[in-house]
């Protein structure tokens, strides 16, 4: 609710005694990656979207390791690599199979 309303700042203060759940619920780690993207610190939020997506292989089903693409993307695209940024575009490619 704090993010939502632009205060990036206090909700990583706020999940901070979260970090225990991290590996349990990918939504905290998800929710803390966004708020480094909107307080502005790219290099933090790939970190933390890396970190969501690092959990596909226990949660492949979760929708939060699609999202965690998208963000850690923009992060990129915020620090102005946009190499890497454009290379995750292709995150889509291994769904598209399943749909079959």
């Amino acid at each position: 609710m704090v993010l939502h309303h632009g205060n990036a700042v206090h909700a990583l203060e706020l999940l901070r005694p979260a970090t225990a759940y991290d590996t349990a619920f990918l939504i905290v780690r998800y929710v803390r990656a966004s708020a480094y993207l909107q307080s502005r610190k790219a290099q933090e939020a790939v970190q933390e979207f890396q970190r969501v997506r690092d959990l596909h292989a226990l949660r492949p089903e979760n929708p939060f390791i699609s999202l965690a693409f998208v963000g850690e993307g923009r992060a990129y695209q915020m620090m102005g690599d946009t190499t890497k940024a454009h290379g995750l575009s292709g995150f889509l490619r291994p769904l598209e199979r399943h749909r079959r």
